[in-house]
């Protein structure tokens, strides 16, 4: 999928300074069209964006599960960056160094092991994961491709396991869904969280593998 991204689609959304979180999809384009094409296929209404996101237009859509199709392998992707007041200083894919263009294709020196990776992670000396999902709509291919982005470890370890049942190339069906879960801390008190998942249709027509990540009430988009 080299064309540009007509879209993405999101967990949650800003209300003045405060993050909430959605119980439907949100999603944000830079293209008139597509804003009518998703309003129309999934409910809601286009309206202008100020989130102070790059995309000029929004629509919270009325669907919490949205049919889409994977073009192979290459749909999936996760990526590690880690980011200081000096800019990007680690960029990997867990193996190998993805930039700068110097370091492109040597060892990165991460952990063989994802526990350990993300351990370095929370103590500030290891890059945090960004997963990408690209697609088509399944009522409306011809509209472009799509993307939902999550800096979930869960979902970017769920998502290794979906990349490698991919085909390298050809359509796959899928779905991404917005899951209503429960929580409760170590108080006994109950907090609401929805959690995307990307289920893939395997050629026997039953789901199998899904990637997650949590979204609690009130945190917005990537998924964490």
């Amino acid at each position: 999928m080299g064309e540009r991204v007509a879209g993405w689609f999101r967990a949650g959304r800003r209300i003045g300074n405060r993050p909430d979180g959605l119980t439907s999809w949100r999603v944000t384009t830079p293209d008139a069209a597509a804003a009518a094409t998703v309003a129309e296929l999934l409910g809601g209404r286009p309206v202008l964006n100020r989130e102070g996101e790059e995309e000029g237009f929004e629509v919270v859509t009325q669907e919490a599960a949205v049919a889409v199709q994977l073009c192979g392998r290459g749909s999936v992707r996760t990526e590690l960056m880690q980011w200081t007041a000096k800019g990007l200083v680690h960029h990997c894919d867990a193996t190998e160094y993805l930039s700068p263009d110097g370091e492109r294709g040597r060892p990165c020196g991460c952990p063989r092991l994802p526990d350990e990776r993300r351990r370095r992670a929370r103590e500030g000396r290891g890059p945090l994961p960004v997963t990408r999902v690209l697609f088509r709509l399944g009522g409306a291919l011809s509209a472009g491709v799509f993307g939902f982005r999550s800096g979930s470890w869960e979902f970017a370890g769920a998502a290794a396991a979906i990349r490698v049942e991919l085909p390298e190339g050809g359509p796959v069906n899928g779905r991404l869904v917005l899951r209503p879960q429960e929580w409760r801390g170590a108080e006994g008190g109950a907090v609401l969280f929805h959690r995307p998942l990307l289920e893939v249709r395997q050629s026997d027509g039953e789901w199998s593998v899904s990637a997650h990540g949590r979204c609690r009430a009130g945190a917005g988009d990537p998924a964490v």
